[in-house]
């Protein structure tokens, strides 16, 4: 039974080491740059943003405004077959069945409105604001995406620092079910000592592979975030940089003139009083400008005229200036003022919300910071203190339950300093989100 067990203990420690043994190549190792490189790039949310930002771009014309002309072209071929009697004053008469006769009228037609109550203008300022706004909701989307990458980056990066922990942790009890074995040899130690290690062994055992596994699905969720197969193979440098220079106030100042959501209500409050504008113009006249050309030629086998041809051109001003549209136009009006008013008080509730949103952040990323400092000083107690307490169980001194306590707090530890310095970086990239240079740094 005992040898049944070491084998199943030795398959367990085999697959969980694995990792540790398998080859890596540099250029299977990623950094945050090359995740955030190929997202910018392949990840469908973004290119489906950048798509909807090219058509508002596509639609900025001056056509599109209004200050164009139309200039259009129809074409008429008819034929006809009649039975025609045509009786005259002189009394002749002319009789025809089955007479054929044909039409044929082309015409071009040009309209040009000079004036439309200065709607073109508005117009091209509304188009010129849409192609602004397609631009930020695009970058709101890259940020909010770029954002995903680096908090399942740094998950990646804590859940494989982590594993690291435990492989330690992994070694010290394989290392303590060797010593006890040597021990039961001498005497020094009872069957339930060993017993006591081996169950410890293979809970640490067990606890890798879990590990290991929930790694392997962050993976496959940045993969997808990057916009390529769930299954592509990838490692992470155990690196957690943390910027601890930040100041609130210049971010505060840079968030207000940067931020994208700030100025995407920005920019729909400007469009909200360019419609207030355009509701103001319907109440001036349009004035439009038109010619056409036209000809026609006919044919006939009976009737007073064997063929006729006319051709020519007219031109001409059209005034157009509604008097009474039921008040829709005061009703329009009044709705476009409320709408402006409304997107005034959005902006205005949007700056309170980003100012809340800065401080707050700002916050997290000085408490953790502060915790970082501090989980690193008890970590270096709790390492000496492991290192004191093995020594101890070495000579006999210390339980192997006080030891599995001991070395239980350094894991302890370890895990909450690598969750500490990842809660700081995640602050840290909320706030150069929030700030915008985030994306000045995209660009750069």
């Amino acid at each position: 039974m005992k040898k049944v067990y070491s084998k199943t203990l030795i398959l367990i420690l085999g697959c969980a080491l694995a990792i540790e043994t398998y080859p890596v190549n540099a250029q299977d190792t990623v950094s945050l740059a090359e995740v955030i490189a190929t997202g910018l790039e392949q990840n469908f949310s973004i290119r489906l943003a950048r798509i909807d930002a090219d058509i508002a771009k596509n639609n900025n014309t001056l056509g599109k405004a209004g200050f164009l002309p139309t200039l259009t072209a129809t074409g008429t071929k008819s034929w006809t077959v009649n039975n025609t009697k045509l009786v005259f004053f002189s009394g002749d008469v002319r009789e025809g069945k089955n007479a054929h006769s044909d039409n044929f009228n082309p015409n071009a037609t040009l309209s040009w409105t000079i004036f439309d109550g200065f709607n073109m203008w508005i117009s091209k300022e509304r188009l010129n604001e849409l192609e602004n706004l397609g631009e930020i909701q695009a970058r709101i989307t890259i940020e909010e995406n770029v954002i995903r990458m680096v908090a399942s980056y740094y998950q990646i990066v804590q859940q494989e620092m982590l594993l690291d922990v435990i492989r330690e942790a992994l070694a010290l009890s394989l290392e303590r079910k060797k010593l006890s074995e040597a021990r039961i040899q001498l005497g020094a130690d009872s069957k339930l000592d060993l017993l006591q290690a081996l169950s410890d062994l293979d809970a640490d055992s067990a606890r890798l592979l879990q590990e290991m596994n929930a790694v392997q699905q962050l993976k496959a969720d940045l993969n997808v975030l990057m916009g390529r197969d769930p299954e592509t193979s990838f490692f992470v440098k155990k690196d957690i940089p943390i910027a601890d220079s930040l100041l609130l106030e210049p971010l505060l100042e840079k968030s207000l003139e940067n931020n994208a959501i700030l100025l995407a209500a920005r920019s729909n409050s400007q469009l909200a009083s360019l419609g207030t504008k355009q509701a103001m113009g319907n109440f001036l006249p349009r004035l439009s400008f038109y010619t056409a050309y036209n000809y026609n030629i006919s044919h006939a086998q009976i009737g007073i005229m064997k063929q006729n041809k006319s051709y020519g051109y007219t031109y001409g001003l059209t005034v157009n200036f509604p008097l009474f549209e039921g008040f829709n136009r005061n009703t329009d009006l009044k709705n476009a003022r409320l709408m402006q008013q409304s997107a005034e008080i959005s902006y205005q509730a949007q700056e309170l919300t980003l100012r809340s949103d800065v401080y707050k952040t700002y916050r997290n990323y000085v408490n953790a910071l502060a915790l970082v400092r501090m989980e690193n000083r008890n970590l270096e107690m709790v390492r000496e203190n492991v290192a004191i307490a093995a020594e101890k169980y070495r000579l006999g001194s210390l339980s192997a339950i006080d030891l599995r306590t001991v070395q239980q707090k350094q894991i302890d530890a370890e895990s909450r300093l690598i969750s500490a310095r990842v809660q700081a970086k995640q602050a840290e990239q909320e706030l150069l989100r929030l700030s915008g240079e985030l994306y000045r740094l995209l660009r750069e």
